[in-house]
């Protein structure tokens, strides 16, 4: 399987201008994916080595087709579509986990439920009886002659 260098990349992929937008795709589909590519040392000098990346044909294959979609989704949809994941996904919490907690929370929520149900019957139920006392007061007043006016 042979790899290519900025150079040799951007020379294959149609719509990829130059080695600096090559490097800024690297970058935001390192950042939004988690992806990451090959590098390698190359010697610079007697004591100095500087590290390049080296990309795949599947590499070639997605920075073209990035290439491909940018114009009509933008580069970041482009990016997403064509890897078809993002990082943040890589990092979700197993299933049964995310069950646990919803279970706890939903424990704690119909236990909440349970209390304000109780304190809203007995609400109800001081609010009954003093409509009762209310309606009797009413009618005690009611029944009294008050003479020629009455109230």
């Amino acid at each position: 399987m042979s790899k290519y260098d900025y150079q040799e990349v951007v020379d294959r992929v149609d719509g990829l201008n130059s080695v600096s937008t090559l490097k800024k795709w690297r970058l935001k589909i390192e950042s939004l994916t988690g992806t990451q590519f090959n590098e390698s040392r190359v010697r610079t000098g007697r004591k100095s080595y500087s590290k390049v990346y080296l990309f795949t044909e599947d590499d070639l294959n997605h920075f073209q087709a990035i290439a491909d979609k940018k114009s009509s989704l933008g580069l970041e949809r482009a990016i997403l579509s064509v890897y078809g994941f993002s990082k943040e996904n890589d990092y979700q919490k197993p299933i049964r986990e995310l069950v646990d907690e919803l279970e706890v929370s939903f424990k704690e929520i119909r236990e909440d439920y349970r209390r304000n149900l109780a304190r809203l019957k007995q609400e109800l139920e001081v609010l009954l009886d003093r409509i009762q006392a209310l309606e009797k007061e009413n009618e005690k007043k009611s029944s009294k002659r008050l003479g020629f006016f009455q109230r």
